[in-house]
């Protein structure tokens, strides 16, 4: 069994991680790319953990967000037995009411793979606009709002009707820390929320499962998150995808964990964050 879906994630999840496949010598090693004013207490908690410099939330409407954060990660990845490293950074920024994010996962032996995402920030939450991938060629998705579409230009361009609350794979990240802090409390444990997620070259639904607040081990220190699941998206779905998003840390990614049976595993862990 390979790994090839083991995220289309952002780098998701699928904060949408990345699975690149490198066959030598006739085995398979797979490296990642990984590749969402608040009100609430859940973003005012003391840190469990040695933070400094967390920003106020910048409100617009009735929804809450940083204004800027860079988010430094390690990943601990595991398939057919061998183990590898990788690294990634998350990048976000917004001014009024527009955004952008990015995403970098250097990749052992193949280079870096890259994500961008941009668009507005509406009354539900984030709107992209464009979402990039690269990694040896270029994919690129265009979200008309107007004319209510997606359109996919690769080398067999193809489009698809555009549905509300439809994020990217990089934006979904972004989208779930916005909605999360601007709600007054916590969803409760159980509640779901799906989405319509645009990848390089599909559009997929994404089901979230609320688990709640749990405490997470990291390289930055113990954090208390609000732990999410990415439910099968079909039957035939192997893939398991937990989020914990740092309730200190305005429920950006703390932690994402991939697995996929027979010990395939991707553990993507929070090092570092500038805002």
């Amino acid at each position: 069994m390979t790994l090839t879906s083991c995220l289309d994630f952002v780098g998701l999840p699928q904060v949408t991680l990345r699975i690149l496949i490198l066959r030598k010598h006739a085995k398979t090693f797979c490296l990642v790319a990984l590749g969402f004013g608040f009100t609430s207490l859940a973003c005012s908690q003391t840190p469990s953990a040695p933070l400094s410099n967390v920003p106020s939330l910048h409100h617009l409407g009735n929804l809450a967000f940083v204004s800027r954060a860079q988010l430094d990660y390690k990943i601990e990845g595991k398939t057919h037995g061998f183990s590898y490293p990788a690294k990634a950074s998350m990048r976000w920024s917004a001014s009024d009411n527009n955004y952008q994010a990015s995403l970098e996962v250097g990749l052992p032996l193949i280079g870096n793979r890259t994500q961008n995402s941009q668009g507005l920030i509406g009354p539900g939450g984030l709107e992209p606009s464009s979402f990039k991938d690269h990694q040896r060629r270029d994919f690129q998705v265009t979200l008309q709002k107007k004319e209510g579409t997606i359109v996919w230009s690769d080398a067999n361009p193809s489009s698809s009707p555009l549905e509300a609350q439809t994020q990217d794979a990089l934006s979904v990240f972004f989208h779930l820390s916005t909605l999360l802090c601007s709600l007054s409390e916590l969803p409760p444990s159980g509640k779901t929320l799906t989405l319509p997620i645009v990848m390089a070259q599909s559009l997929e639904h994404w089901t979230f499962k609320y688990l709640g607040l749990e405490s997470v081990s990291t390289p930055l220190g113990e954090l208390q998150a609000l732990h999410v699941q990415r439910l099968a998206r079909s039957k035939d779905d192997k893939q398991t995808v937990d989020l914990w998003l740092a309730s200190d840390l305005a429920f950006l990614p703390a932690r994402i964990l991939i697995e996929q049976g027979e010990g395939e595993r991707v553990d993507q862990l929070l090092k570092a964050v500038q805002w």
